[in-house]
């Protein structure tokens, strides 16, 4: 069986992080920009947002 994607949002950023918005959760999650990164180039994670989600 395949997994499907999970849709992320990227809330904003600040400094070197990413506030991200996941389906299971109420709350954004911080995360770093190396696991931001890491997240960007898994096929797992689908971001929704391309504008904040490109911005480096």
């Amino acid at each position: 069986m395949e997994k499907q994607p999970l849709r992320v949002q990227v809330v904003k950023k600040r400094g070197k992080s990413y506030q991200i918005k996941l389906p299971h959760l109420e709350i954004p999650v911080t995360v770093d920009s190396d696991i931001y990164h890491r997240m960007r180039n898994d096929p797992y994670y689908q971001f929704g947002n391309e504008q904040l989600a490109n911005y480096n």
